[in-house]
């Protein structure tokens, strides 16, 4: 768990304009355990995350449970990444899942996503089938 004064340092460097974010210790200063209440409590996540913004757009990205260097070596990477690709490809890298989800899809791209997670198949009758 990152110590108080870690976090205190954290908090100092972000508040700092610039910074060389090619280096890993602007990253170190940004890395974080997110926190959060289950029935009360205060816990802590065992992962890294990060937020990173560009092109007017802020996102939170998990980085695993690896140690501090590794957590901002990746990040760094991530960053590097956004910046010569775009929001799309790194979604697509670095959380293929999240890319891969519609917001509006089509009614056949939902069936079709119902289809492949349904425990039952149906069969739906086409016109050729089906006599009056």
């Amino acid at each position: 768990m990152l110590q108080d004064s870690t976090f205190k340092n954290a908090q100092a460097v972000r508040k700092q304009s610039g910074g060389d974010k090619t280096k890993l210790a602007y990253w170190k200063a940004r890395i974080f355990r997110p926190t959060y209440m289950r029935d009360g409590q205060k816990l802590t996540s065992p992962n890294f995350c990060v937020e990173m913004q560009h092109d007017g757009v802020r996102a939170r990205w998990s980085l695993g449970p690896a140690n501090l260097e590794a957590a901002a070596a990746r990040a760094r990477a991530m960053y590097l990444f956004l910046i010569a690709n775009g929001w799309e490809a790194t979604r697509a890298k670095y959380n293929p899942t999240a890319a891969a989800r519609q917001a509006d899809p089509t009614v056949g791209q939902f069936i079709a996503a119902v289809e492949k997670r349904s425990y039952s198949r149906m069969t739906l009758a086409t016109s050729d089938e089906v006599q009056i």
